[in-house]
């Protein structure tokens, strides 16, 4: 585990993060390929990821008690970013499995400066419905954080933070890198 710190059922949150968590199949390139080319990949990888899972993460690693809203499938990329999760020592009551869905995955192609080329492969399981969040996470007036991606319908839980301490962020530039410190 990462985090020195546990969450505890009964801990108040300092940070909420709204977010659509993803797993990220990365791979370096020497250069990213022009249209119809070829591109061989000198290193392969699948890293938890996500721009909102980035942040939780570093809020975690700075101590900080951190939750997460958002929604898994209930697949191998599911079960992962889900431990993932809970190793970084997020708390994850607010994630929902959804039954018989897959989790969002991208495909990143990242060339020698950093410059990247992102392909969201899908997943079903995303957040729809404000019923769908464990609501608890937000008692005791943690600031909310949302990611870039979050959709206006996810924009409730950024509201409904009691003293407005709100939050939205770009996406980090190399997503994996967090991951790895």
């Amino acid at each position: 585990m990462r985090s020195n710190m546990k969450i505890r059922n009964h801990d108040p949150l300092n940070v909420v993060v709204v977010g659509t968590p993803a797993m990220d199949l990365i791979a370096k390139v020497s250069a990213l390929p022009h249209t119809d080319r070829l591109a061989i990949a000198e290193t392969y990888g699948s890293y938890p990821g996500g721009a909102g899972a980035n942040v939780a993460v570093g809020v975690a690693r700075l101590g900080g008690r951190v939750g997460f809203l958002g929604t898994l499938g209930d697949d191998e990329y599911g079960q992962l970013l889900l431990r993932a999760f809970e190793d970084e020592g997020i708390d994850t009551r607010g994630v929902r499995i959804a039954k018989g869905k897959t989790s969002p995955f991208c495909f990143i192609a990242v060339g020698p400066r950093g410059e990247r080329m992102i392909f969201a492969l899908g997943g079903e399981a995303l957040l729809k419905e404000v019923d769908e969040l464990e609501l608890t996470l937000l008692r005791g007036d943690p600031s909310v954080i949302r990611d870039g991606c979050a959709s206006s319908r996810r924009n409730w839980g950024y509201n409904r933070s009691p003293r407005r301490r709100r939050f939205c962020f770009p996406q980090p530039r190399r997503p994996a890198d967090i991951w790895r410190a």
